[in-house]
């Protein structure tokens, strides 16, 4: 089975470009399994089909500002660098722009020399990198400072309210594109969305592994109630 598999048509007006105020009014799907019936509702429907003992999952991940533009040090060519995972104080895992130019030992600097990167190995199964955040201060801050917000391809409307990328439920930073769904336990976990929801990856086999990975956490006794 391959992720083309589930390739469907998708007429470019019906994907909105801005949330639905207010958010509750959002569109939801109600697909009942002994008959394959579907209803089209509104979120705020949800409280009509959950009964006692069910378990809720809601996603708190919160989306960072992981897509960093800046240029190779030596050269000033423009390069682009999308942190996916965090893998200490100073190291990440990253997709970069342009690929062939950024090769293990290349530095990028942003911001006028506030942040630089260092690419430190490839990735070859995400085709990313990894690289070493070198700076003065809060990383946190300086990437709320120069990092944008990652959009999905098909999203080409900025918001101007950087909050809006959020859901209501988000409080765990972590993830690199916006949540389009609620899923999270009660108890809170998070559920944190990388490189498949920026740059999707045509014809991946799951069985092969080769489809993205997501981090995530789970507090203890949620996993078992759901």
């Amino acid at each position: 089975m391959k992720t083309s598999d589930f390739d469907y048509e998708l007429p470019e007006e019906l994907i909105a470009q801005t949330p639905v105020e207010p958010r509750d009014h959002s569109r939801l799907m109600v697909v009942h399994r002994a008959t394959g019936e579907r209803e089209d509702k509104h979120f705020y429907d949800i409280i009509d089909y959950l009964n006692p003992n069910d378990a809720l999952v809601i996603n708190e991940t919160k989306v960072i500002p992981a897509r960093l533009l800046g240029e190779k040090e030596d050269t000033g060519v423009p390069v682009e660098v999308l942190l996916l995972r965090r893998k200490n104080q100073t190291d990440w895992e990253a997709l970069v722009r342009p690929g062939r130019r950024l090769k293990p030992g290349t530095t990028c600097v942003f911001g006028g020399g506030l942040l630089k990167c260092e690419i430190l190995e490839s990735v070859p199964e995400i085709g990313g990198r990894i690289v070493r955040f070198h700076y003065e201060g809060v990383f946190e801050e300086l990437l709320d400072r120069l990092g944008e917000m990652p959009l999905p391809p098909y999203i080409k409307e900025k918001l101007d309210d950087p909050e809006r990328y959020q859901t209501v439920y988000s409080k765990t930073p972590g993830s690199a594109a916006g949540q389009r769904q609620r899923r999270r336990a009660d108890g809170g976990s998070a559920l944190h969305a990388g490189a498949a929801r920026t740059h999707p990856r045509q014809g991946c086999d799951h069985r092969a592994g080769d489809t993205a990975r997501r981090a995530g956490d789970v507090p203890p006794g949620s996993g078992g109630r759901c």
